[in-house]
């Protein structure tokens, strides 16, 4: 598992940011990418890589669809995270829920495809998804609030350095040396 897991954050934000109408088109690029992903993490076997796709399709589209699904019940705009409710309610949604539906259904689908998945694994992967969580969608939110302000105004040499800083260190944060590109997978 790779320690930083930003696909369920960045398809959460997604949808929240999307237009009510185009959503199914993001969740199929969603399971394209998912298919793909899986397909690329096992492909050596291709019995184990469409068990893997099948695994990674299911448990993370339910994970994302269950997140979205409390963020939309509780609030119908995308969270602001100057307020400390819609702050916690994401944290909860996105952290807690979301990465526990994630490996619940992981659970089954690895008992049903023969694969060993024990107590730490089932951590580690709520852990990263957590964390990519954590990591990503703030300085997603701020871009996409401040897409707005950038194409209306001029933008200042130190907000072009903070918005740079912010893009280099996300892709530093999501291709650590010790994976190599496996773990560069485009959500």
């Amino acid at each position: 598992l790779p320690p930083i897991m930003p696909t369920a954050a960045l398809m959460i934000l997604i949808l929240l940011s999307a237009q009510p109408r185009r959503q199914w088109l993001y969740l199929a690029a969603y399971v394209v990418g998912h298919c793909a992903a899986g397909y690329w993490a096992e492909h050596a076997a291709p019995w184990r890589a469409m068990a893997t796709v099948a695994n990674m399709l299911v448990t993370g589209l339910t994970g994302v669809l269950v997140a979205y699904g409390l963020l939309r019940w509780f609030r119908t705009t995308a969270p602001d995270f100057a307020r400390p409710r819609d702050l916690a309610l994401f944290g909860f949604a996105t952290c807690v829920v979301g990465p526990g539906v994630t490996v619940c259904a992981g659970a089954v689908m690895a008992g049903l495809i023969g694969h060993k998945l024990g107590p730490m694994d089932m951590f580690r992967w709520a852990a990263a998804n957590c964390i990519g969580t954590l990591i990503l969608a703030p300085g997603l939110m701020i871009l996409r609030d401040s897409a707005a302000d950038f194409r209306r105004a001029a933008i200042s040499r130190h907000g072009l350095f903070v918005r740079a800083a912010l893009v280099l260190v996300t892709l530093f944060a999501f291709s650590p040396a010790s994976h190599g590109t496996r773990y560069m997978i485009p959500p």
